[in-house]
């Protein structure tokens, strides 16, 4: 069973992958008998000669919102009832995550295409920048899986649901999500871990023989903790596998099948440091830019409850 998801907010910049966003949203909505709240930040417009924002006030400001509530009705126009519009100026991270608090959302849509080298190393996307900083989980829609198969079928057609896991950390939130989406969609659930860090022969149980066997033996010990935290969260493991891979995490979660359009993949989020962020990246931003198939990105929370 997911998780409790009552008001599903579809994040739209009016380009042309909005319209998937909207529909992929309303579908899920429609299955989770969730609200639907299409959202836009109008970007505000700022006077190049005395550098003062000129869009909110007045009439301009009034119009701008009306051509914009039009503009969402227009692609929502086929959605059924249990949807409606927000609009407002500003920055769109920082503005849609007013509007996450404002309204309490469980869940945000949006699309994702992303820069890449220098340009996403200054200024990042708005997805990753969102990735990084929501409180609640982010479901980012890849709109070639819709402009390939058809929305409904899109969504419908995920086969697979993969949770990236860290078996060191508590991944039993990340999984409850995965495991409850799984079951929505009829999907197959596949737990996935890559080792970045090659078997170093340190640490009790050290085993014997060739550097092959050992890292294979290394691996099954990784794969078998795995399972017991899983069982121990409650997982069905009739119906699950377990897949550990050597490699990096980003890399391998779009190899051998995995990430492919008709794959959710799901993944838990934590904070790095800026510095690290931008010259070693992270795997939730390196499967967003690499994999074809849509990403659930869960926060990761301490008993407290903030994101870690």
């Amino acid at each position: 069973m997911v998780p409790p998801i009552r008001k599903i907010i579809c994040a739209v910049d009016f380009s042309e992958y909005s319209k998937e966003v909207i529909s992929f949203g309303s579908i899920l909505c429609r299955r989770l008998e969730a609200e639907m709240v299409v959202y836009h930040t109008i970007c505000d417009m700022v006077n190049p000669l005395f550098g003062t924002v000129e869009s909110r006030g007045g009439d301009i400001g009034r119009k701008a919102v009306e051509r914009a509530v039009a503009r969402i009705r227009e692609m929502a126009g086929g959605c059924p009832d249990g949807w409606r519009p927000a609009v407002s100026f500003g920055d769109p991270v920082e503005e849609i995550l007013k509007q996450v608090h404002d309204e309490s959302a469980d869940l945000v849509m949006a699309a994702s295409y992303g820069l890449s080298g220098v340009h996403r190393l200054l200024a990042g996307t708005l997805v990753e920048r969102l990735a990084r900083t929501l409180p609640c989980p982010f479901w980012v829609v890849n709109p070639k899986t819709g402009r390939l198969k058809g929305v409904e079928e899109g969504f419908s057609g995920i086969r697979k649901v993969i949770v990236g896991c860290d078996p060191d950390m508590d991944f039993s939130r990340v999984l409850s999500y995965g495991r409850g989406f799984a079951s929505l969609l009829g999907a197959h659930l596949t737990i996935f871990h890559a080792v970045e860090r090659p078997f170093d022969g340190e640490g009790p149980d050290t085993v014997s023989g060739c550097y092959g066997e050992m890292q294979s033996v290394y691996m099954e010990r990784i794969r078998s903790d795995i399972l017991l935290k899983a069982e121990a969260a409650g997982v069905d493991m009739d119906c699950v596998s377990v897949e550990v891979r050597p490699g990096f995490p980003g890399d391998e979660m779009v190899r051998g099948g995995l990430g492919e359009s008709d794959d959710l993949i799901v993944l838990g989020v934590r904070e790095r440091g800026l510095l690290t962020r931008l010259f070693i990246g992270s795997t939730v931003e390196a499967v967003l830019r690499r994999t074809s198939g849509s990403v659930l990105i869960v926060p990761r929370r301490s008993e407290t409850g903030d994101r870690k």
